[in-house]
């Protein structure tokens, strides 16, 4: 597409603008319910955490790098974060070739899809979907609620 002029400018301007307002009314939508974006990022990491430390304790009894993944890129994708395929081999903490074959599993699954940087197309990063992000939001209001219900018992 060529720019010919100022209206053409104005144009690409205001279709950014209107995506801006949807943009800003799905998120404001969004945060209307159970959790937030930001909260929302902040317990899937807190996961992470427990399941690394339950990992260190009892290594290599418990396993899950495509969990792993995919909770990485929610907490990512709340976080307004890109992923590449080698920080998602890194979060899933397991051995490369391992992680890769979760990744085109999950991509197969459409729960994540790959797609290049956009200023260098060598680096390819993974991005979580609409489904694979309601999967995990679910599980986690899910935990977050079994927690909060289990601390209110005495």
């Amino acid at each position: 597409m060529m720019l010919n002029d100022r209206g053409d400018l104005e144009k690409i301007e205001a279709m950014i603008n209107e995506l801006s307002a949807i943009r800003q009314n799905v998120l404001a939508k969004d945060r209307s319910t159970l959790r937030t974006y930001h909260s929302m990022s902040d317990i899937a990491r807190h996961y992470l955490r427990l399941r690394r430390i339950r990992e260190s304790q009892m290594p290599n009894m418990f396993q899950d790098p495509a969990w792993d993944i995919l909770l990485d890129l929610f907490a990512a994708a709340m976080e307004g974060k890109s992923i590449s395929v080698s920080s998602a081999c890194i979060a899933s903490a397991a051995p490369p070739t391992t992680a890769l074959r979760h990744i085109e599993k999950l991509n197969r699954a459409g729960l994540l899809y790959r797609h290049g940087a956009p200023d260098d197309r060598r680096r390819i990063f993974v991005s979580i979907t609409t489904r694979g992000e309601e999967m995990a939001r679910n599980f986690l209001n899910g935990l977050t609620a079994t927690t909060e219900a289990f601390s209110g018992c005495s």
